[in-house]
């Protein structure tokens, strides 16, 4: 996805609302954990995975590139 700009007002209790193209584009649906991380100078809201983005397994898994692959798959990955 093309790097895109939405600007959105910050209410009193400090919500904003993430445009649903953006959503639909991460596949976030309505009540699913988001991570939210300071960068440097910019606040990053990240779908939040909390196990293999390949089978689900949520023990042994490790980060690589970014996502949580567990040993299994990758091990499988490395075979193809």
């Amino acid at each position: 996805m093309a790097t895109e700009g939405m600007v959105r007002k910050i209410d009193k209790l400090g919500r904003i609302v993430v445009p649903i193209e953006f959503r639909k584009s991460l596949g976030i649906q309505a009540g699913e954990d988001v991570e939210i991380r300071l960068e440097g100078n910019f606040i990053k809201v990240c779908k939040h995975e909390d196990g293999c983005v390949f089978c689900g397994e949520k023990t042994k898994t490790n980060v690589y590139r970014g996502k949580l692959v567990c040993e299994a798959c990758r091990k499988t990955l490395a075979r193809d």
